[in-house]
Order: C-alpha cells, then sequence, then structure tokens
C-alpha cells in the first residue's frame, strides 16, 4: 500500500509518488495511470486529492486527460511535454497588511518587477493579503491546500521571528519562498535566509557624509508612527550618525499640524539643521508651510525626504533632496532568487541548503507540524 502520511499536503505528496513513478520508468509514456478508484484505494486518499493531484501533473505536462475509447489519464512522452513543462506557473505573494495601505504606491513597482521576470517564464503571479489579525501560519496552509502554488514570495510580513513558522512549514513541503522586505528599517539581515531588501544604508552613509561640514543636528518630522520611527532608527543605525545629535518633531496623526509647521519654521527652531521629512504625507504641509512663510530653504536649512513610496508629490520632487528606493528592482530580485532556487528544486537538490529554517524556533512554535515535517521518530528526516 502507499499510504501517505496524514501531515502533509496529501494532493502535493500523491503528485510527487506519481511523478516518482514516471521518472523512474514504472509509469512509461503512451500508459494510462490507475483509474480514480484504484489510486484511491491504493493511497487511501479521497477523489478530491487524487482529482487535484492529477489535475497539478497535467499542468505540468506530464499527463494529459483522454477521451473516446481510451477514456483516462494518459503518460506524455519526455518530447511531448518538454514544451508544456511549467517552469513555475503558479507563484503566489503574501502581503502584510502594512503594504496594503491605500496611498502606498510602491506595491504595483515591486509587483511589476515580480511579474516583469514571471512573464519570460510564461509563468503567473497570485496575490494573498495578509490582514491585520490574521494567523499568518494556518492561513499559508490554507493558500497552499487550495491553490496550486509553485513558490511564495513573502512580502513585509514581519520579523523572521514571525515568519519562522511560515518559512519552516513551507521548507517542510518542499514549497520554494522568498522574504522581501521594502525596506532595511535598521535591523540586521540574517543572510541565512532567501532575502531580498532596499538596503537604504549606503544611501543614508552618503547623505551623512556630505553634510558633515554644514549640519551638527538632524531633526526627523513626521507622524507618531512607523515611518518616523523606522526611518529614525535607520539613521541611528549608521556608524556616520554619531557625529550628529538626532532628534524628532513628532505630529499627532489626525491633527492639523500645518500651525505647527508654521511656528516651527517660522520660529527659527528649524534653522541650521537638517530636516528628514521622515512621513510622506507631511511632505505637501511642509511644502505649503515653505511658501507661505517666503522660506528660502538653503539658506536657513537642508532638507531631504524620504522617498518611502516610488511617487510623491511632484512639486517637491526639483526643490528638495530625497532618499528614494528602487520597488522595481525590488522586485526583479525577489523574482531572480526564487528562479534560482525553483532550479535548484528542479535538479533534485536540497532545499534546505537554499532556504534553511530554525527548526529549534519552529518545533517551539508549531511543535506538531514541524515534527510531522521534519522528524521521524528521532531522526531528522
Amino acid at each position: 500500500m502507499g499510504i501517505l502520511r496524514s501531515d502533509r499536503i496529501k494532493f502535493r505528496e500523491l503528485a510527487d509518488r506519481l511523478r516518482d513513478k514516471i521518472d523512474s520508468g514504472d509509469l512509461n509514456p503512451g500508459e494510462l495511470i490507475p483509474s480514480e478508484p484504484e489510486l484511491q484505494a491504493e493511497y487511501e486518499v479521497s477523489r478530491v486529492t487524487v482529482r487535484s493531484a492529477v489535475s497539478l501533473l497535467v499542468s505540468e505536462g506530464l499527463l494529459r486527460k483522454e477521451r473516446g475509447r481510451n477514456r483516462g489519464t494518459m503518460v506524455l512522452a519526455r518530447d511531448e511535454n518538454s514544451s508544456k513543462t511549467r517552469k513555475g506557473s503558479g507563484f503566489g505573494i503574501l502581503l502584510g497588511s502594512n503594504s496594503l495601505y491605500s496611498d502606498r504606491s510602491d506595491l504595483p513597482d515591486i509587483i511589476n518587477g515580480i511579474t516583469g521576470r514571471l512573464n519570460f517564464w510564461e509563468a503567473n503571479l497570485n496575490m494573498f493579503p495578509v490582514l491585520r489579525g490574521v494567523d499568518q501560519f494556518e492561513y499559508t496552509k490554507s493558500i497552499i491546500s487550495r491553490n496550486i502554488v509553485d513558490g511564495l514570495f513573502l512580502c513585509d510580513l514581519g520579523s523572521h521571528a514571525v515568519n519562522e513558522a511560515v518559512t519552516g512549514y513551507l521548507s517542510g513541503i518542499k514549497i520554494p519562498w522568498v522574504t522581501m522586505s521594502s525596506t532595511l528599517g535598521g535591523r540586521v539581515v540574517s543572510h541565512r535566509h532567501p532575502e531580498v531588501f532596499i538596503n537604504e544604508l549606503e544611501a543614508v552613509g552618503k547623505l551623512l557624509a556630505d553634510i558633515g561640514g554644514i549640519h551638527q543636528e538632524i531633526v526627523f518630522l513626521g507622524f507618531d508612527g512607523v515611518e518616523l520611527e523606522r526611518t529614525f532608527a535607520l539613521f541611528g543605525s549608521h556608524r556616520e550618525a554619531s557625529g550628529f545629535k538626532l532628534g524628532k518633531r513628532m505630529f499627532e496623526p489626525g491633527t492639523d499640524i500645518f500651525p505647527e509647521l508654521l511656528n516651527f519654521l517660522g520660529n527659527g527652531e528649524a534653522d541650521g539643521r537638517l530636516l528628514i521629512i521622515a512621513s510622506h504625507n507631511v511632505l505637501p504641509l511642509f511644502n505649503s508651510a515653505v511658501n507661505h512663510l517666503g522660506i528660502e530653504v538653503p539658506n536657513r536649512f537642508s532638507v531631504v525626504y524620504f522617498r518611502h513610496y516610488s511617487t510623491d508629490y511632484e512639486n517637491a520632487i526639483n526643490r528638495y533632496d530625497s532618499i528614494e528606493r528602487d520597488f522595481l528592482e525590488l522586485g526583479r530580485k525577489a523574482a531572480d532568487m526564487m528562479r534560482e532556487i525553483v532550479r535548484t528544486k528542479e535538479a533534485g537538490g536540497d532545499l534546505l541548503g537554499v532556504q534553511p529554517v530554525s527548526l529549534a524556533n519552529f518545533l517551539r512554535q508549531r511543535g506538531s507540524v514541524a515534527k510531522g515535517l521534519f522528524f521521524e521518530g528521532d531522526k531528522v528526516s
């Protein structure tokens, strides 16, 4: 009997078993595979599982549904299916809740960067938003169980600690994954993981070096929230920042900050300092305040706005310096990394070698699932 392990996604394991039989010659080109009832009986699975496994192999070009007298599912010859074999046509991207804000314009660039690459491989991309309060691990399991997914991009889901259950699960069921971060955010990157990110530290270092002889104090302007704190942490983490005094001017979200900006800029408090516009929606109000007061910016203070998103207010682009992030390239890098991992899998390579997971943390977070995927008895599978 070919009973499948109950802790694996059954249709994927059944597809793996049938694929192995095709590769080994147990199922030859032109032959019909066992019927649905026969596969149900042999592997003790439901009809839904059998049909999902067969559909996956059909989509890969390994099998073909036959009609008429030879009704059934036939194994295709290699020369028949070579042109049909997918290069990975069922990719998905999990989008953290922070990626879904309506005023974020970086997401289209990230998606375009990925799909631009996938189009060359005749592959598609499905988006799976992770809403606030949703268990990311359970949500990922439901996606894999209901969709044919050859690889998952994990975009801005959070820290590695948050991702470890998700990435551990995907590695356990041999699904390629790549984590994506639209910002480095001052945190330490683990180079053991397949991850792409926008490394802003280089741009920050260049800015700090350029202003070293001009300013001694940097003030970050923004609404009290993640953008301000992330930008402050990013600058503070750079070794060049030790020569500067760093301060914040936080505004309460949802309030009219225009009078505050007029007071801050008009009373000389900003003079001689480098102002970093850390919250993108402060920029138009700041620009209006500068216009209202008739301030010549380079003469009294310097301004750099942090381009968190791919588009910003046109009237500020040529007026102030900016630190920009190439979201299109972020998507391209993620797709290229995913392609290499998929190639490793197609060549029979060890996925854990290219996308390692912390088994200790995975066991601590999701013990029964981790044991079922990675351990048999006392041995690591």
